[in-house]
């Protein structure tokens, strides 16, 4: 009974992770195009990860409070 949920939640936290990994290498992709790219660019990859991991595997426990919406808002000032 808890499994389909289960396997429905993770696919609703990939799916989070998938959109927020192409926003990410489509700001990339801005940036190199114009000669360089942010470290704050290369840090929200390591946020990204932080996520998954807060997602996929709660008890490794994460470094920082992380956020879909956090990353999002991190994505759109760049």
């Amino acid at each position: 009974e808890k499994a389909p949920r289960q396997l429905g939640l993770e696919r609703q936290y990939q799916q989070e992770i998938n959109g927020l990994t192409t926003s990410w290498r489509n700001k990339i992709k801005q940036q190199e195009a114009k000669g360089w790219v942010s470290e704050e660019l290369k840090e929200v990859f390591w946020l990204i990860e932080e996520l998954r991991v807060s997602l996929f595997a709660q008890q490794l426990k994460t470094s920082q409070k992380v956020s879909a919406k956090r990353i999002n808002s991190l994505l759109a000032e760049m």
